[in-house]
């Protein structure tokens, strides 16, 4: 088996540097390590903005607590006595979700307590929150007792049916949650259609786009049991759309929901919010402005109502994927949107965005390994624009695709590969492109730079045809000339003869003295090397007339020449010692190449070939025969022929 050349050295590494990519940025992917929940959270954020704003349904609406209505009715929090005259005006909605506490009685006004609780058990559509604590504390036996009401009215069972590593993190967050969660006090609780919790979670831009669907608690009635309090938004929906409780259950991965499986992330089953909108995306109602009778009841017919803030000053704002200043009503009325419109994301398995970033890394790796720098960069970005349009498609049909895995083998892959051609293989091509450009045209410089094989480093035997031309009586013309002279002519000569060499695909391999050795068919194979080679010299045939008659006029010496053409085997390579080598041949196509140049004196004639040139141009040039030569070196006699020209009907530029 022949040993891989550098081509193939290139593929293999530059595919295992892209393979290597993607390994690494699937592990930090699945162990969520820097950046890869950030690239993934920020994508999110821009995909809302990319898709843009839906229209959202008009069955949820609001009742702000706005400005207006705090220079109406005075400053927050204002007496129970207005939310009980509010709820009877909202009595005829589907759901009431009050985003106002109510986990302390009113010492000041215990009236107002009794009415407010007369209105919510009036209505029998009021849904509550519960606050939750930024620290774990101990509660009161009243609020131990209006805690354990409100897990009694609203709560579900904790599934039974999951792993066990769910299982144990559930438990240890239902030991806690007792601690950070308050109720509303019991008067209200019992009047209520049900409880819950009512607040979200920032990703790791600070976007607020996660909202817990369930927490698991502990509660003490009966002693120890696990119990999962619903959030607010869940309830709505459920109401909203004549949901029974005993169709809703929690489960390991997302929540039972009337028939359909909402997809919800860990113990606290967080559900990506669908937003249609950001700030103003749903109606609002001025909250004085319904007291006052200036709206209608009848607004509120047959939809979710969710009272909340919207004035300045009451801090509850947050950002959101479509605002920086989102109001917490707004978050919640986008939660409900997403549950009751059906429009809750999926998201793709963790082994999906890995698979298609193993196969990311490998295409990426073939197209860098052939394409220059400029390309490469337009690949890597078109990559990255291709894999934000299938990612924002994929977003418009409510499936997530985490994208991290992608762009990151996409920049890490093109990272490591462009930096190892540059640095590893860049330097070898640089190297073998100047150690040929002096002997070879550019563009075959260019390709044994690119395949470095083609040269056969080291030695080779291949079929080749080697020229030889030498300057008639150099020795006698020249000693009458001064060293500068010399010199100028033959750079003048050899920069002649080199540029024909190249000209027809031909490697200058050397100057002796005022000899010239060219090689066809070496380092780049050449189809047609003989023909190659013969027309070279008859090009330099030409333009030695040209240059004699120059140099004639100029007063220099007559410049004539001899040239030797054979074809046959030959060994080409890199010859010489170990730390000094040049790439040449060796065999007897160069030997008779040199003897023939040496003999087109004696027989009178200016370029001479071998038989099995003859043979080659046959056709296209016109030979004519001097008959069998003694060669020195060779035991038998050679054949030789005379190049006269092109044959008629042939043109030069056509024959090679």
């Amino acid at each position: 088996m022949s040993a891989p050349t550098m081509w193939q050295r290139y593929e293999r590494v530059g595919f295992s540097l892209g393979m290597i990519s993607s390994v690494i940025v699937c592990i930090a992917y699945l162990l969520n390590i820097f950046p890869m929940p950030q690239i993934d959270d920020w994508m999110k954020k821009c995909l809302f903005i990319l898709r843009g704003e839906l229209q959202p349904t008009d069955e949820i609406v609001i009742v702000a607590i706005d400005n207006e209505s705090i220079k109406r009715l005075g400053r927050f929090p204002w007496r129970r006595k207005l939310h009980a005259d509010l709820l009877r005006q909202l009595r005829t909605a589907k759901a009431v979700v009050m985003d106002i506490m109510f986990v302390e009685a009113d010492k000041e006004h215990p009236e107002d307590d009794i009415e407010l609780a007369k209105a919510i058990s009036e209505c029998g559509n009021v849904i509550l929150p519960m606050l939750r604590l930024d620290e774990p504390t101990a509660k009161t036996k009243s609020e131990e007792k209006a805690f354990n009401t409100a897990v009694k009215k609203s709560a579900y069972y904790a599934p039974e049916d999951c792993s066990k590593s769910f299982k144990e993190r559930l438990t240890a967050l239902a030991s806690t949650m007792p601690l950070l969660l308050k109720a509303p006090i019991e008067t209200f609780t019992k009047g209520c259609h049900s409880v819950g919790v009512a607040f979200a979670y920032p990703d790791l831009w600070n976007i607020y786009r996660h909202i817990p669907l369930g927490i698991p608690v502990e509660s003490s009635d009966p002693q120890g049991s696990l119990f999962v309090v619903p959030s607010v938004v869940l309830e709505a929906a459920r109401v909203a759309m004549g949901i029974s409780k005993n169709d809703v259950s929690f489960a390991e991965g997302g929540v039972n929901f009337g028939g359909k499986f909402i997809q919800a992330k860990g113990v606290n089953w967080l559900m990506e919010i669908n937003f249609a909108g950001g700030k103003g995306a749903f109606t609002q109602f001025p909250y004085h402005a319904i007291l006052s009778g200036d709206i209608k009841r009848r607004e509120f017919d047959g939809k979710v109502v969710i009272v909340g803030f919207t004035a300045e000053g009451l801090y509850d704002i947050r950002p959101s994927p479509f605002s920086q200043h989102t109001y917490g009503s707004e978050i919640i009325a986008n939660a409900i949107h997403t549950i009751i419109s059906g429009q809750h994301f999926k998201h793709t398995p963790k082994g999906i965005p890995m698979l298609i970033a193993l196969i990311i890394s490998a295409l990426l790796s073939f197209v860098l390994l052939r394409a220059n720098p400029l390309l490469s960069l337009l690949s890597m970005i078109m990559l990255i624009c291709g894999i934000t349009f299938v990612a924002l498609k994929l977003f418009s049909l409510r499936l997530l695709l985490d994208v991290s895995p992608l762009y990151g083998s996409t920049v890490l892959s093109y990272a490591l590969i462009t930096a190892w051609g540059y640095f590893g293989v860049g330097r070898e091509h640089r190297r073998i492109k100047e150690m040929f450009a002096l002997y070879v045209s550019k563009e075959v410089a260019e390709r044994l730079a690119r395949y470095p094989e083609l040269a056969a480093l080291g030695g080779e035997e291949r079929e080749i045809s080697v020229l030889f031309v030498d300057i008639r009586n150099f020795t006698e013309t020249m000693q009458r000339l001064g060293a500068k002279r010399l010199v100028r002519l033959l750079t003048e000569y050899f920069t002649e003869m080199s540029e024909i060499v190249k000209r027809h695909g031909g490697f200058v391999d050397k100057f002796i003295g005022d000899e010239v050795m060219a090689l066809f068919g070496a380092p780049l194979p050449i189809e047609k090397h003989a023909l190659s080679a013969v027309m070279a010299a008859l090009e330099m045939r030409a333009v030695t007339e040209k240059l004699s008659k120059q140099w004639r006029e100029r007063g220099e010496p007559e410049l004539k020449v001899g040239i030797g053409v054979a074809t046959g085997k030959a060994s080409v390579g890199n010859f010489g010692a170990v730390d000094r080598f040049q790439y040449t041949a060796l065999g007897d196509a160069v030997n008779l190449a040199a003897r023939l140049q040496a003999m087109t004196k004696e027989v009178g004639a200016t370029i001479l070939v071998c038989e099995r040139t003859a043979k080659d141009v046959e056709g296209v040039v016109e030979l004519k025969p001097v008959g069998e030569l003694k060669v020195r070196g060779f035991s038998e006699p050679v054949k030789a022929f005379e190049v006269v020209g092109i044959t008629k009907g042939n043109d030069a530029n056509e024959a090679t």
